[in-house]
């Protein structure tokens, strides 16, 4: 009877089982659907709550920009960083693409519209001490937001006038933003030409760099585009015409006082031009002028000259990277007498000084292009040789790697996204070669950061599933490496241990046994296997436990048992043969140093290690048996290596 009752119990608490886990999918369902019901809903109460919030806004930064007393400046400040944070916070609004074509979205790409071209009129007035991260960081989330993508901004036939106005008031504010940019980084690198000439008159500016920098005026746009004026916001003031800036003063000394580059502008700019880059046509073709590299830099084979389905693909799944010159004759065919571009075309060109010159804030601008596609392209496959300016950055680039300081923070942050797009070895050699060239290897630093360079080379390569054949330049990197290790630095050992550790894997066979049977074993074996510092050793008997070999050692014995020929190894695949060939390296190495501590008259090596011998193969032996706990699990990935302090 007890085992009637237990065999009843188990049916029914299957059967409740069945039940409650079908009244929970139900259930879920019924949510599912109410959910998608009350997204129309919280999509309006969000656009409402976002209008209510810039129309607060807009008379704080009118305030703003008037207030004289330095209590009530203070106050009104405060006001404005609360508001943009909280338009900042409002701006995470997940239903974009579904609702774009909606009267809803459109009062919302107004009301951003709005709140962009306020931002930009209150900057252009106050000084840039006045100026917080939080007033650039919304221009720039706002004009990157998803209702201004190409996508969703671009006319579509047949074409509505409303949308026409929009997709216009969103190329003036790229242009405003541009102005703005240019305006006071011409003025800085014009005072600072002006200084170094010793110049006592003013730098003349003229008046177009009011016009290029003047915002549209989009509560009369009816009078600016001769097109019906979209309903504006309620309770929104008209703005006052933007005051004309005086020129700048003039420099009497050159030691006297000049326009200078806050961080949050510095910032500013090179977040935001490589945006204004793809989207304004006229400014891409400036930049990659201004770019005159040295005939001697060839990057030909960095780039593919033969058309690809990959190039194909790469122009029809990004357009927001290609087809922004469409989307602006569009509008320039609608409103012909627009004259942005030919006054842009006419404004002075100083501050384009530093792309040609290639300082600190091109590469900060270089490394936030590679940024800014990568978050366009994600993990897709793309094809980075078609897009507008990369061969020109890349020799920009290398112009500057081969002349400055290698452990340069910017330039190293650049570097490290270089290779991303690039993933081909005759790069590789190149950049390895230039490396090289820069490092004494007696220098700490300069070593240290060639070695991160590569290990985030190699990763990147490592990522894509690529590997380093024939064309990479084994020998001069083997040579590279040659020379570390004769150092016998202990951190710089540690160092170069755990680069191949984390990167091994990009090395093709012929790589791998040049590395480790040729230089590592052949040079290194005993120096590295008895090194007087604990974290030397421990590197190394990691990397020769788990990375040295890729097929699993329980593997290769039962190869070998089953009488499996070097012959038909090779055939069938060339990583076995390599795997047992170092194995067996290995194997003999470490018998060696076991026979010589027995035996100390054998000379296998410098007798003075003789004293670390038996910890060592201790030391080595204990991960050995972590290895094999590793292999028992069935684990895919490989530990990471272990700190040693």
């Amino acid at each position: 009877r007890t085992d009637a009752r237990t065999r009843r119990g188990r049916g029914a608490s299957s059967g409740g089982c069945k039940q409650r886990s079908s009244m929970q999918a139900v259930l879920n369902k019924v949510t599912h659907v109410y959910e998608e019901s009350r997204r129309p809903y919280v999509y309006k109460s969000w656009s409402q709550q976002l209008e209510q919030t810039v129309g607060l806004l807009l008379p704080a930064l009118l305030a703003l920009s008037d207030a004289t007393d330095g209590a009530h400046h203070q106050g009104v400040s405060k006001q404005v960083t609360q508001l943009l944070g909280d338009i900042l916070g409002s701006l995470s609004c997940p239903y974009v693409a579904e609702f774009n074509n909606t009267p809803t979205a459109t009062v919302v790409k107004q009301c951003l519209l709005e709140c962009w071209y306020h931002l930009l009129r209150t900057v252009q007035n106050l000084p840039q001490s006045e100026v917080t991260p939080v007033f650039y960081d919304t221009m720039i989330y706002i004009m990157k937001r998803e209702e201004f993508e190409l996508k969703q901004l671009y006319p579509r036939l047949p074409y509505v006038e409303n949308d026409l106005i929009l997709a216009y008031r969103y190329r003036k504010l790229l242009f405003s933003t541009l102005g703005l940019i240019m305006r006071t980084l011409n003025d800085v690198v014009s005072s600072a030409l002006a200084e170094a000439n010793h110049v006592t008159s003013p730098v003349e500016q003229p008046p177009l760099l009011q016009v290029a920098a003047r915002p549209p005026d989009y509560l009369s746009s009816a009078e600016n585009l001769s097109q019906p004026a979209l309903p504006p916001i309620a309770a929104t003031p008209a703005p006052s015409p933007l005051p004309v800036s005086p020129p700048p003063p003039p420099v009497t000394s050159p030691t006297g006082p000049r326009p200078y580059l806050s961080t949050y502008f510095t910032q500013f700019c090179t977040r935001t031009l490589p945006v204004l880059f793809f989207r304004l046509p006229v400014l891409q073709e400036a930049i990659v002028r201004s770019l005159t590299p040295p005939p001697t830099t060839d990057v030909g084979s960095w780039t593919s000259t033969t058309s690809t389905p990959l190039m194909k693909t790469s122009r029809t799944a990004f357009p927001t990277l290609f087809e922004w010159p469409s989307f602006h004759t569009v509008l320039q065919r609608r409103w012909q007498n627009d004259q942005e571009e030919e006054q842009w075309r006419q404004y002075p060109t100083e501050w384009l000084q530093i792309f040609s010159r290639q300082g600190d804030m091109f590469l900060m601008f270089l490394k936030e292009w590679f940024t800014y596609v990568r978050s366009v392209v994600g993990e897709k496959p793309f094809e980075w040789g078609l897009l507008p300016g990369h061969t020109a950055f890349v020799r920009a680039f290398l112009q500057e790697y081969s002349k400055a300081a290698i452990h340069s923070p910017a330039l190293v942050s650049a570097l490290e996204l270089l290779i991303i797009p690039t993933c081909h070895p005759h790069a590789i050699n190149n950049l390895l070669r230039i490396g090289y060239s820069r490092t004494r290897v007696f220098d700490s630093p300069s070593v240290l950061s060639v070695l991160r360079s590569l290990e985030c080379w190699f990763a990147e390569l490592k990522k894509h599933s690529f590997l380093l054949g024939p064309s990479f330049d084994t020998d001069y990197f083997c040579a590279g490496l040659d020379a570390i290790f004769s150092t016998d630095h202990h951190l710089l050992l540690v160092k170069t241990l755990r680069m191949l550790y984390n990167t091994s894997e990009v090395f093709s066979e012929p790589v791998r046994l040049s590395v480790f049977r040729d230089l590592v074993f052949k040079k290194y074996f005993f120096v590295l296997f008895l090194h007087w510092e604990d974290a030397v050793r421990s590197a190394f008997y990691q990397l020769l436990a788990f990375k040295v070999l890729r097929n699993k050692r329980s593997s290769l014995v039962e190869r070998r048992s089953s009488g499996v020929s070097v012959v038909d190894a090779s055939a069938a695949d060339q990583t076995v043969l390599t795997d047992r060939l170092l194995s067996t390296k290995m194997e003999a190495y470490v018998n060696m140093i076991k026979e010589q501590d027995h035996k100390p008259e054998l000379v296998y090596f410098a007798p003075d290690l003789r004293v670390y011998a038996r910890r060592a193969v201790a030391q080595y032996q204990s991960h050995l048996k972590r290895y094999l706990e590793w292999e028992v699990r069935g684990l895919k990935e490989k530990p990471p290596m272990l700190e040693i302090s």
